[in-house]
């Protein structure tokens, strides 16, 4: 038996089948209301067919939290028998489903009809449109937005999801109020790295509690970081580390992370192993990117529990069983991969991203 094939068991009992997870991706198919085409269930269907573990990515807690048009949203409760819908499809393929939750923040400027946009603190950004209004959060919008999240989990556990990953990787709001370069407020929320912690540590939090309530001891609730922000002023690396640990002390029974190249090297050694040696407590770590072949499957599980993949999911629904990728938009067929009318564009327009050649 490969090792990808063993099953892993998170600290709270949920038991996955095998190491493998299908990590979140945007389909940008959902209906104007944000609710799963059956053809992004049935695309999602066929790629848990050999996965541990599917996360559901990225639902927007929120109507003022969406930041992209077609997304799949968990902001209110006609959403959730399509939820339903799609985890008993997942579930029938033995794979378990996490659903992720995410705000846009200041990121919603990317939807056309978003026209007032909140940030975490306002302050000139040259990606920013002038054509908008931007707005810093109050503290009542703090609060009622952790409130939105704390709704969505509800949904998500009346939904029948296994669990729930909040964002906090991307430019989106979770990381906008652990960055330095956006979260430069001066009260309860910010003005130094542990005040700045407090609005996940406010969400993981509420999430425990809501799990204590309402969940099996097994729902799991996990975290989605990058190992570091490329921008000035941005959280670095060690920042990321201390951040780890931190989540690590909290109800969090993984930290997922968004990387380029799962085998990203810091002082000779990789990037996930050095984030492992600071975490004193125990938690999974799940490591992504580049990791798109047998070997490099059984390379990173050397690293890391548990391996997220996205791109050859997309191209091939039966990797790893089957390790022939396409290499061309040519090669692929639409109907046959069962691939959603957003996602095909996407891939049209970014082949690069997808084939795996920048």
């Amino acid at each position: 038996m490969k090792k990808w094939e063993t099953a892993y068991v998170f600290p709270g009992g949920l038991e996955l089948r095998n190491r493998l997870v299908f990590a979140p991706i945007s389909t940008m198919s959902s209906s104007n209301i944000g609710l799963l085409s059956d053809k992004e269930i049935q695309f999602y269907k066929s790629r848990a067919q050999n996965m541990g573990l599917v996360i559901l990515g990225s639902a927007n807690v929120s109507k003022e939290g969406k930041a992209y048009d077609h997304n799949v949203t968990i902001s209110h409760d006609a959403a959730i028998p399509n939820l339903k819908t799609y985890n008993k499809e997942i579930h029938e393929t033995g794979a378990k489903s996490i659903i992720q939750l995410y705000h846009g923040g200041s990121a919603t400027q990317f939807l056309p009809s978003q026209k007032d946009v909140y940030t975490v603190s306002t302050f000139f950004d040259e990606r920013y449109d002038k054509e908008k209004q931007y707005h810093e959060l109050t503290e009542t919008e703090i609060l009622q937005t952790i409130n939105d999240f704390g709704k969505a989990i509800h949904r998500a556990i009346r939904a029948g999801f296994d669990g729930i990953e909040i964002h906090g990787g991307n430019p989106f709001l979770v990381q906008q109020f652990l960055s330095p370069r956006t979260n430069r407020r001066k009260d309860f929320w910010g003005g130094n790295a542990q005040k700045q912690f407090r609005f996940l540590e406010a969400l993981l939090k509420l999430a425990n509690e809501i799990k204590e309530k309402t969940a099996s001891p097994s729902f799991v609730i996990g975290v989605r970081l990058a190992t570091e922000e490329n921008a000035a002023d941005g959280i670095t690396f060690q920042e990321t580390c201390r951040l780890a640990e931190k989540i690590s002390k909290l109800s969090a029974e993984y930290i997922h992370f968004n990387q380029n190249d799962l085998f990203e090297i810091q002082n000779e050694e990789i990037k996930v192993s050095v984030i492992e040696k600071g975490i004193e407590h125990s938690i999974c770590l799940i490591g992504n990117g580049s990791v798109d072949t047998e070997e490099k499957i059984a390379k990173a599980l050397e690293v890391v529990p548990l391996v997220s993949i996205a791109r050859p999911l997309v191209l091939h629904p039966t990797f790893p069983v089957d390790t022939n990728l396409p290499k061309t938009v040519e090669e692929l067929s639409k109907d046959q991969l069962l691939i959603p009318d957003g996602l095909w564009g996407s891939i049209k327009e970014s082949p690069d991203w997808y084939f795996g050649t920048q």
